[in-house]
């Protein structure tokens, strides 16, 4: 069998610096640098091809997704098939498909599965150590059986030893240290999005 294809396919050895036009100050980017699209036709600063975690340069790129407004987020059926794919999107219970051949992003992690425990396990403090049922949400390909050459790309929380049964110790921390890196920029966006939103200004009056 070949060696799985990187947990992460973004390199972490890109030294930058960003290349997006206009961007503040190249000197101080954020998060680590991925290439940029090799079919991009947007104007570029410099000739490094990588771009840094910052979400504009992100969105730029084509990365993110444009910002949405504040507020809550619209629900989606869990039917819903995702786009072009045909694919049901993943819900939290969904089981993983047994074989994880790529992970493109890791989108949350998790200690339980609330939907699964009774009302009393949820009025009372988890009492398990935390590691022993940790899962990481992961977007990627999955394969349902060995002979499942095609397999699908889909989100599935995934446990962790599961990852490790596919992906070095080393592969699994460089990605969770990647989640991570961006997490406190993602949060501090989303904070500042909420404080200049009408539903902050009215919680303000109330």
């Amino acid at each position: 069998a070949s060696l799985p294809l990187p947990l992460v396919s973004m390199p972490t050895n890109l030294t930058g610096p960003c290349c997006r036009p206009r961007f503040p100050d190249p000197t101080k980017p954020s998060g680590f640098f991925r290439k940029i699209p090799a079919d991009n036709q947007k104007e570029v600063f410099g000739d490094s091809g990588q771009v840094c975690k910052k979400a504009d340069c992100w969105r730029y790129f084509g990365y993110k997704e444009e910002k949405q407004k504040a507020g809550r987020p619209r629900k989606r059926p869990v039917t819903e098939a995702g786009p072009s794919t045909g694919v049901p999107v993943a819900v939290a219970e969904d089981p993983c498909p047994p074989i994880v051949v790529k992970v493109d992003e890791v989108w949350g992690v998790r200690y339980v599965n609330i939907a699964s425990m009774t009302e009393a396990e949820r009025g009372n403090k988890l009492q398990l150590p935390p590691h022993t049922n940790l899962e990481v949400l992961c977007h990627g390909h999955f394969r349902r059986t060995e002979d499942d050459d095609n397999g699908f790309y889909c989100a599935f929380w995934v446990p962790l030893f599961k990852l490790h049964k596919f992906f070095s110790r080393e592969e699994v921390a460089a990605s969770m240290d990647y989640f991570e890196n961006g997490l406190y920029t993602e949060l501090n966006e989303g904070l500042d999005a909420f404080e200049q939103s009408d539903e902050f200004a009215q919680q303000q009056d109330e």
